[in-house]
């Protein structure tokens, strides 16, 4: 007997769904054009890509005319020379320089930025490149040479405030010079904290608190009054200034707000009256340049005038104070406390072995003496955006022909 016969079955019945008519044949795609109708879609495409051309070519003669194209400083906080590197990396020419120049100047700092940057002058005609180069204060040992390279340079911008090293005879005649103010906020909120610490002394409460596991408060002591934990105020304190630029004058306007006598020591100010200041002075603080008048402004001498309650804060240049005559004043007890965030020797680059900031031996000094910071005052993430966006913006002014900030000499090298 033969065996029934299986009924195949398949995955997709040949048969139409009910709901279809059988008369009802799917025989090309349904979303193909009706037919006659491509003229139509290919005319509208046509109109589509010129109308799209012609917007865009409003857009680009509205680039040229408004100078959209120029350097914009839309940096992320990243380091400074890989933020201008990335965001003008279209601009970079370093053809001017030699590789040995290159490799000397990013091997002395490794935050060093050595580039050429092409600006246009005209945008809408595309004009002349003009040259800018932009300098680390690790090129100070080598300036001569830098400047010798940067023949034709209009520009000349520094990553720093400091400017001791710059030569205005060996800058390309008539090319400006500026300078970066991007360390004027921390470094003022540095010289506001230190100015707290000399008075408050919050270091010394924390290092009695630590000392002694059974503590008492001043006011359970046999005599409050002469209490260890006895400090000072801000308020009411006189605090003396050197130094009335961008940094100095931001140190001013933060000490205002503590209640505190403020007087501020100008490169008009007289000898004479210096010396009176010192005198009065609880709290010293060093912002001046350092130039040739103002190397060892702060001497043995005027050390002496000083109080011996009296606090020291340098955010200067180490040379403004004459440095064996601090360490003995700080190791005689003649003077209270010094925050030196400057100094005398620094190592001379990042390879190289480190060097004792100074001839004297600062770290034997006491911390009761001494508060010492490795040139950090104004090394924050915040300035590293404020300091991209002040070289953005003055490479944006030379491109456009306005003025420049922050310019502190003009090139006369002819």
């Amino acid at each position: 007997m033969a065996a029934p016969t299986a009924t195949p079955t398949t995955a997709f019945p040949t048969t139409a769904s009910p709901s279809v008519p059988p008369t009802t044949a799917i025989t090309k795609n349904p979303w193909s054009a009706p037919s006659g109708a491509w003229p139509e879609i290919e005319t509208t495409l046509i109109l589509n890509a010129l109308i799209g051309l012609a917007l865009f070519a409003v857009f680009a003669a509205y680039a040229k005319r408004s100078n959209v194209y120029r350097v914009r400083a839309t940096y992320r906080p990243r380091r400074v020379p890989d933020a201008i590197r990335d965001g003008l990396a279209g601009f970079a020419d370093a053809a001017r320089l030699s590789d040995d120049q290159v490799r000397k100047a990013v091997g002395t700092d490794a935050y060093c930025l050595l580039r050429f940057l092409r600006l246009w002058r005209d945008v809408a005609t595309l004009g002349a490149a003009v040259a800018a180069v932009v300098v680390a204060p690790s090129c100070a040992p080598f300036f001569d040479e830098l400047a010798d390279a940067s023949r034709g340079a209009g520009l000349m911008h520094l990553l720093s405030a400091g400017h001791e090293y710059v030569k205005a005879d060996l800058v390309p005649k008539g090319a400006p010079v500026c300078n970066s103010g991007s360390m004027t906020v921390p470094i003022a909120e540095y010289c506001v904290l230190c100015a707290l610490e000399a008075r408050v002394r919050l270091r010394s409460l924390d290092g009695g608190m630590r000392a002694y596991p059974e503590w008492r408060p001043p006011f359970y002591e046999a005599r409050p009054a002469a209490s260890s934990y006895l400090h000072d105020e801000l308020s009411g304190a006189q605090v003396l200034v050197i130094g009335a630029g961008c940094i100095g004058s931001a140190i001013v306007a933060r000490l205002n707000a503590f209640g505190c006598g403020v007087e501020v020591a100008r490169s008009t100010t007289t000898s004479e009256a210096l010396d009176a200041m010192l005198e009065r002075a609880d709290v010293i603080i060093v912002a001046c340049a350092l130039t040739d008048s103002t190397r060892g402004l702060i001497d043995e001498r005027r050390l002496a005038l000083c109080k011996a309650s009296a606090s020291l804060v340098n955010v200067s240049r180490g040379p403004v104070v004459d440095e064996t005559a601090l360490f003995d004043a700080l190791k005689g007890r003649r003077l209270a406390h010094a925050f030196l965030d400057v100094w005398w020797k620094y190592p001379a680059s990042p390879e190289a072995p480190s060097p004792e900031p100074g001839d004297q031996k600062w770290r034997t000094l006491e911390r009761d003496v001494l508060t010492m910071t490795p040139h950090a005052s104004g090394w924050t993430r915040e300035q590293d955006r404020r300091k991209s966006q002040q070289i953005a913006t003055n490479l944006d002014n030379l491109a456009r022909g306005a003025p420049l900030e922050r310019v502190i000499c003009v090139g006369t090298r002819t």
